[in-house]
């Protein structure tokens, strides 16, 4: 039986997939599409929501217009634009960094049915 764990470390892998990004490969920055300025990169992200690496105080329960650039095999980025609320910010220890949770709230069209589709199957 699969645990939460394995449960949530398949679905990560599912969406990058679908992405065509790993996070060995690439740090993928997030930014605010209103301001244009950096916010942090993606660490982690699921159906619901991200985890994001920073070197600023996010606070919680404030909603955000963010944007990520993702590569491609060609060499050209695909831009993908999203809500999402703050849900908590944690300082990590001894360095200048935190670490924010948050939630989906938009993403529109196609970028939505990415997250909410079936896993793909992966051909080795």
């Amino acid at each position: 039986m699969e645990t939460v764990m394995e449960k949530r470390s398949a679905e990560r892998r599912r969406l990058l997939r679908h992405f065509g990004v790993s996070f060995s490969s690439y740090y993928i920055d997030v930014y605010d599409t209103e301001t244009g300025d950096p916010i942090g990169r993606l660490e982690d992200i699921s159906s619901g929501g991200m985890r994001l690496f920073s070197d600023r105080d996010i606070p919680s329960n404030r909603l955000f217009s963010f944007g990520i650039k993702l590569p491609s095999d060609n060499g050209e980025y695909r831009e993908i634009q999203f809500k999402a609320r703050s849900i908590w910010c944690n300082h990590e220890p001894d360095s200048p960094y935190y670490h924010t949770g948050f939630s989906f709230t938009k993403i529109a069209g196609w970028d939505s049915r990415i997250l909410q589709s079936p896993p793909l199957k992966i051909e080795s």
